[in-house]
C-alpha cells in the first residue's frame, strides 16, 4: 500500500511540474512573463539555491563545490528567475553525475561594455555529444541516462532557463564531452534595469515594479 501511494504521489508530483512548466513556457512565448526588478545581495541568493540542492546532489553520491566571493556584492535582477536559473542547472547537473562532482562558479565580468554576473555549472556526469548539444534546449527534449531515477524531468527545464537569460538580457551557453560531463554557463545582466530592452522598451510591468519601488524609497527617506 505503502509504495502505491509513493508511486501516485511521485506522479502526481511529476504532472504538476509539468503543468507549472507548459504554463511558463506559454507565458514566455506569449510575451506575458513579468519581470520584477529589485536588489539582489548575490552571494545570499546562491547559498540558499545550493543548500537547497544539497539534497538532491547528494542523492546520486555527488559532491559539491562552491566558488563565490563573500563580497562579490548585489545586483539588479529578477530575483525569483535568477534563483531559477541556477536552481535548474544545478538540478540537472545532479540528475545526469553519479558518484562525480558538481561545481559551482560564480563571477562579475564585462561584456562588450556591459556589466555581468556569471553563472558556471560544471559537472563529471555524462556530458553531451554534438548531435544532442543541438536539441538540448528544444522544448520536451531530454537525455537518457543510466544515472536517472524515479520519475522522468519534463523537458522543459532547460528551455525555460535558457528563455529566463534572455529575459534577464543574457544568454545561456553549454559545452561538454560524452563521457566526461557539461559546462552551463549563464551569463545575465548585473543591472537589468539600466537596459534599454528592459527600462525603455521592456514589459509595463517592470517599469511598474521599478517605479513602485523608487517611491516607496522616496517615501522611507521623507
Amino acid at each position: 500500500m505503502k509504495s502505491d501511494l509513493k508511486k501516485i504521489n511521485a506522479a502526481g508530483m511529476h504532472l504538476l511540474a509539468l503543468i507549472s512548466d507548459v504554463l511558463d513556457l506559454s507565458k514566455i512565448e506569449a510575451g506575458k512573463t513579468d519581470i520584477e526588478v529589485t536588489r539582489i545581495a548575490l552571494k545570499e541568493l546562491v547559498d540558499e539555491v545550493v543548500t537547497t540542492c544539497t539534497q538532491l546532489i547528494e542523492k546520486n553520491g555527488n559532491t559539491l563545490k562552491l566558488n563565490c566571493p563573500g563580497d562579490i556584492g548585489m545586483i539588479r535582477s529578477d530575483v525569483t528567475k535568477v534563483r531559477q536559473v541556477l536552481f535548474n542547472l544545478l538540478s540537472n547537473a545532479a540528475k545526469f553525475t553519479k558518484d562525480g562532482h558538481i561545481e559551482v562558479n560564480v563571477r562579475r565580468d564585462v561584456v562588450a561594455g556591459d556589466a555581468v554576473i556569471v553563472l558556471e555549472v560544471k559537472d563529471s556526469g555524462i556530458g553531451i555529444t554534438p548531435e544532442h548539444a543541438k536539441t538540448v534546449f528544444d522544448a520536451f527534449n531530454q537525455v537518457r541516462s543510466s544515472t536517472e531515477s524515479g520519475q522522468p524531468g519534463t523537458g522543459l527545464g532547460l528551455t525555460i532557463t535558457r528563455e529566463y537569460c534572455r529575459l534577464l538580457g543574457g544568454k545561456l551557453e553549454l559545452s561538454g564531452t560524452p563521457g566526461e560531463g557539461s559546462v552551463f554557463t549563464a551569463t545575465l545582466l548585473a543591472d537589468i534595469s539600466a537596459a534599454p530592452s528592459v527600462a525603455d522598451h521592456g514589459d509595463p510591468n517592470t517599469r511598474q515594479s521599478e517605479d513602485a519601488e523608487n517611491q516607496s524609497r522616496q517615501q522611507h527617506q521623507r
